[in-house]
Order: structure tokens, then C-alpha cells, then sequence
């Protein structure tokens, strides 16, 4: 007889490979060519190409292949006005056209004339209504990359001219600074702020010691008038985190300090909360634990003293990686606060382990007894709290 366990891995491992078998499948109305055959075929039709990219794992793909892209409607529209080809994203040529457009999630649409130029594009999971509003969109020669940037070019300071392009641009997923900033070139300062003007820069401006991000800086009230202040403080805090997110990511310490000087101008409450979060990031993934307790020490008051949560998770990471005196004392503090906040076991029994630590054997017992009493109240077990105290007492 065969063992229960060797079936269920058997029939998980039929499941998953059936799963990933299923969108192998092309999708309902969608044609199988390759690109050169596609590229023809768009040039003698007039039609665009129209690339969704998918990955087998992806669950926004299943559903749009399931549920969204069968719709009458929808074939409808495919098969009237664009040459639609499926293509697994993590193929060959999938991670080509993801690497050439600069996407990195599933679904994905492109739409390519018969140049091979790149004329609309979208990504996500999106409803019926909405795809067919996209589709209507993008079939539109009025509203294709190639058209916009022809009409922005022959006058790159109407700023109607210059949004349209740079939100098409930025919902393709590609670099629309180049556009911004040369219509901002065009801009005085006194004409710079107005509701346009706003979007171009939410959408197009990314380069943090710009000529564009510092008038901002020093206008945000006026910006927030046309805009929203929540607007603002979203677009600048998104400029520090495109900045520093990088670098900490490749554990680049040095440009990072180079660039946090950057960061540092958008005086912002909300970026310097960001700033001081990255910080703590990387002196913890680089294990630099002197530095991370010195920007604990410097901003935690400012950005962490109303949140239990955060300041119990610093003070877990000080004392499990850092056995210098003075980083188990602020431990000891963000523990205290954090529980002062929010009473909670695991609080109580951090504070304990802290203080045994340091060989206070009396503050460990108390704080153990503590994390008892709070467990015992809620009929939680008391075995981590006993064998403190059994150590301490």
C-alpha cells in the first residue's frame, strides 16, 4: 500500500504542475507568432501589436486570463483593432521586452506598431470596463506615444501637450524626466505653480537636486493649494525613497552617505522619517551595530515614541546583535517606552532578558514577574517567564 504522505506530494506536485501546464495555454483570441512574423503582420494591417506578458505564477495573470480577457466584449476589441500575442515574461524573449520597457510585474500590456515602436502601455490586473477603456485608448493614434512626442516636440511649452505625454510615458513604465525637464525650462518661476505644472513634476521629475525639486521645497504650501499637502508629502517622500532605496538594497555605504545629503534638503517631516527608516535598514544589513544605535539614539524620540511596535523591534535588534553597554541601555529605554505604550508578554520578557544581559538580576526578576502576571490575566503560558525568574531569583 502507498505511504499517505508520498500521494499528497504526489498529488500537490500534479496540481502545481497542471497549474503551470494550464497557462501555457494561449489565452482565448490570442495569436502564437514570433516577433518578426508580428511586425509584418502589423505593417500590412495597419493594426498594433499588442504584447501581454504573464508569468505562470503570477495571480493577477490567471485572472485576467480567466475571467477578464475571454469577455465577449473584450475578444471584440482584440480582434478588431490589434494583433494580440501572449507571451510568457520569464521566456527568452519575454525577459527581453521586460528588461527593453523597463517592467518588473505581472501582467503586463505593451502595444508596438509594425516599426517596432513603442506606442502604449499599461500594467496590473484591471476590470473588464477598464480594459476596454485602455484598449480604446491605446488603438487611438491621438493618444500613442509617437504622436505625443511629435506634438510635444513642436511646442514643448504647452504644458497640456507636455502632461498628456509624460502621464502616457509614466503608465508605460518609462523615463518621462527628460520631457519634464525640458518643459520646465520654458517655465519662469513665477508661472510655476499651477494644477498642470503640479502633475508634470508628481510624474516626470525624479532628480532630487533639480532646479524643479527645490522651488518645490520652498513653495509646498502653494503646491498643496493646487494639489493636496498629502500629494506633496507622497511626491517627496517617494523622491527620497528612489534615491536611497538602492543603494541600501546593494548595501552601498558609501554612496549612500553621499546621497543622504541629498535627501536630507527635502525638509519634509514625512522624508526625514524615511530617511532615519533607511538608515536603520542599512547599518542593520551591513551589521554596523555603533551606527545603528547612534540613529536610534538621535531620532528614535522623533519618529519611533508613539509607535510600541517599531520601538520593540529596534530594541529586539540592539539586543540580540549588539553587547556593548550603551546599546543595551537604549534598549532597555525603547523596550520600557514600548510597553508604557502597549502592555504586551513579549515586551515584558524582552526587558527581562535585557537586564539579565547586563547582570541585573533583580530588575530581570521584576520584569519577568511582570510578563507573568500579564500572561497569567489572559491565560497565555508562563514557562518563558518562570525559567527567568528561576534564574534570577
Amino acid at each position: 500500500r502507498q505511504n499517505p504522505t508520498t500521494m499528497r506530494k504526489c498529488y500537490f506536485l500534479w496540481f502545481i504542475l497542471l497549474h503551470l501546464g494550464l497557462f501555457a495555454q494561449t489565452p482565448a483570441g490570442f495569436e502564437t507568432l514570433d516577433h518578426s512574423t508580428a511586425l509584418k503582420k502589423s505593417t500590412e494591417s495597419g493594426k498594433p501589436i499588442l504584447y501581454f506578458l504573464y508569468a505562470s505564477w503570477c495571480p493577477h495573470c490567471h485572472v485576467m486570463r480567466d475571467q477578464v480577457l475571454p469577455d465577449e466584449a473584450v475578444q471584440a476589441s482584440l480582434k478588431k483593432g490589434f494583433i494580440p500575442i501572449a507571451i510568457d515574461g520569464e521566456s527568452d524573449f519575454g525577459r527581453k521586452l521586460m528588461r527593453k520597457y523597463n517592467q518588473s510585474s505581472y501582467p503586463v500590456f505593451v502595444f508596438l506598431n509594425g516599426k517596432d515602436e513603442l506606442l502604449y502601455g499599461f500594467t496590473g490586473e484591471v476590470k473588464k470596463d477598464n480594459l476596454l477603456r485602455e484598449l480604446q485608448v491605446a488603438g487611438d493614434p491621438d493618444n500613442q506615444l509617437p504622436t505625443l512626442i511629435k506634438a510635444f516636440a513642436a511646442d514643448p511649452t504647452n504644458s497640456t501637450k507636455c502632461l498628456k505625454l509624460v502621464q502616457t510615458l509614466r503608465k508605460a513604465r518609462q523615463d518621462a524626466s527628460p520631457v519634464a525637464h525640458k518643459y520646465f525650462k520654458s517655465v519662469p518661476d513665477y508661472q510655476m505653480v499651477s494644477a498642470n505644472n503640479w502633475m508634470i513634476f508628481a510624474n516626470g521629475i525624479q532628480d532630487i537636486n533639480s532646479r524643479e525639486v527645490r522651488f518645490v521645497l520652498a513653495n509646498q504650501k502653494e503646491f498643496a493649494g493646487v494639489s493636496s499637502p498629502k500629494r506633496v508629502e507622497r511626491k517627496l517622500v517617494n523622491l527620497v525613497q528612489e534615491l536611497l532605496r538602492p543603494l541600501v538594497e546593494k548595501q552601498d555605504s558609501t554612496a549612500y552617505l553621499q546621497n543622504r545629503n541629498l535627501a536630507k534638503m527635502v525638509t519634509h517631516r514625512a522624508a526625514d522619517s524615511a530617511v532615519f527608516a533607511f538608515d536603520l535598514k542599512l547599518w542593520e544589513t551591513t551589521k554596523n551595530w555603533n551606527r545603528y544605535r547612534l540613529a536610534l539614539r538621535e531620532n528614535a524620540r522623533s519618529y519611533y515614541w508613539e509607535y510600541p511596535e517599531k520601538l520593540k523591534d529596534a530594541a529586539q535588534i540592539l539586543f540580540k546583535n549588539a553587547d556593548d553597554e550603551p546599546s543595551q541601555l537604549l534598549a532597555s529605554d525603547l523596550a520600557k517606552r514600548s510597553v508604557e505604550l502597549k502592555p504586551a508578554m513579549d515586551g515584558y520578557l524582552l526587558l527581562a532578558r535585557i537586564h539579565e544581559k547586563k547582570g541585573d538580576r533583580k530588575k530581570a526578576a521584576e520584569w519577568a514577574e511582570s510578563a507573568r502576571d500579564f500572561a497569567a490575566k489572559l491565560d497565555f503560558p508562563t514557562s518563558e517567564a518562570d525559567e527567568i525568574l528561576k534564574r534570577n531569583l
